[in-house]
């Protein structure tokens, strides 16, 4: 065991040598976190309308959605100022309500309200909220519709019956109980993002340190190590220790740095430990899969910076995972990026605890177990061989 420690403190030392990977592996990501989090936290999705003014439905749904909270809207004189704003970017999306707004109303017709929106999160985001408001007046509408079509009274007169009961209706309230994890962050919020970031530079600080381990192949270390009485299994146990070190200290230090700097809540924290943990041990694998299979430091630092990121942008580090298509998100849980966001997606957004997570940390366990076990076989063979 003393000399499985003393090859994981070697590696470290030779690591951390070089002063640069102090801020690759410690600062980067707090610096990233900070930029991106005062961007997502300082900014609201904008919204604009148009149309709607000239009649007493369309005026009470244009009120309606200028009043929207959670995005800044603004008001639109015609539908070309409207998408000329949406082309300049000034908008993430557009509503625009008919001129014969009431007349479709009233003969019966489906009154057809143009949405507009850019591809990007604040569209999705406009949309929702937008929804709500249509659906409200929708259900008031609906109602109304009714009352006009059995006679009881004109439409004008159940639309104003409607939303009297909908103004008076009581207000249920629900009273939760149970233990006090925090208060779950929003989507978007810095404690998701620390999450996305950390898992993002776990991975791929494992694959970047990889070209260490073929240094050590390169230099003949390896070789000197094994000259004396130390097994091929005991060096590689070494190395990993080593190399999972350096991925779990990266995931504990942002998590508790960005705790503390920033505020960042992460929910249940001996979950997100586990979770951090898991993960590192997922990274610490690939890390042994890169150093196994090439020979060449160059080689193996530009690809795996390439599939580091790759899998990040796939995985949901860079787009949270509920703005992927359905056969997106299929595809994105190949990756063990995805169900490490996914659970911590469900301990910050939802409040969730450790038992809400066993499936993503089953996975991450298999994913890491897979991954050291490939390793292994791949580098006792180029041992034994070089």
């Amino acid at each position: 065991m003393r000399k499985i420690i003393a090859i994981a403190l070697i590696d470290l030392r030779r690591l951390f040598r070089e002063r640069v990977n102090f801020f690759f592996f410690l600062a980067l990501p707090l610096v990233l976190i900070l930029v991106l989090g005062s961007l997502v936290a300082d900014t609201k999705p904008r919204l604009g309308v148009v149309g709607g003014s000239d009649s007493a439905q369309g005026s009470e749904l244009r009120s309606d959605l200028l009043a929207i909270e959670g995005a800044s809207v603004e008001a639109f004189d015609t539908s070309a100022d409207l998408l000329e704003a949406l082309r300049r970017d000034e908008l993430n999306a557009g509503v625009i309500i008919p001129d014969d707004y009431d007349e479709q109303i009233e003969t019966g017709g489906t009154a057809r309200i143009e949405y507009v929106s850019v591809p990007d999160t604040g569209g999705i985001q406009v949309q929702g909220l937008v929804s709500e408001v249509i659906s409200a007046r929708s259900r008031e509408l609906t109602a109304a519709r009714f009352v006009a079509d059995e006679g009881f009274a004109s439409l004008a007169d159940g639309l104003a019956a409607a939303e009297r009961t909908a103004s008076a209706a009581p207000q249920t309230t629900v009273e939760i109980v149970g233990p006090d994890f925090g208060k779950p962050e929003a989507a978007g919020g810095r404690g998701f993002l620390a999450a996305q970031e950390l898992v993002l530079f776990t991975f791929l600080t494992g694959l970047t340190a990889a070209t260490a381990l073929i240094q050590t192949r390169q230099l003949g270390i390896a070789h000197r190590v094994l000259s004396t009485p130390t097994s091929i299994g005991e060096f590689l146990a070494g190395v990993t220790l080593g190399r999972f070190l350096v991925a779990a200290s990266q995931g504990l230090f942002i998590i508790i740095a960005s705790a503390l700097l920033f505020g960042a809540g992460f929910g249940n924290w001996p979950a997100a430990i586990a979770i951090v943990l898991l993960f590192s041990v997922v990274g610490t694998g690939a890390a042994m899969v890169m150093g196994s299979v090439f020979s060449n430091d160059a080689q193996a630092g530009a690809t795996g910076v390439f599939i580091g990121l790759g899998f990040a942008a796939m995985g949901g580090c860079m787009v949270p995972l509920e703005f992927f298509s359905p056969t997106m998100s299929k595809i994105a849980h190949f990756t063990p990026h995805a169900w490490a966001n996914d659970a911590f997606a469900e301990l910050i957004q939802r409040g969730g605890g450790l038992g809400d997570i066993t499936t993503e940390l089953a996975v991450l366990a298999l994913y890491g177990a897979g991954l050291l076990a490939i390793s292994t076989a791949l580098m006792s063979r180029v041992l034994r061989t070089r």
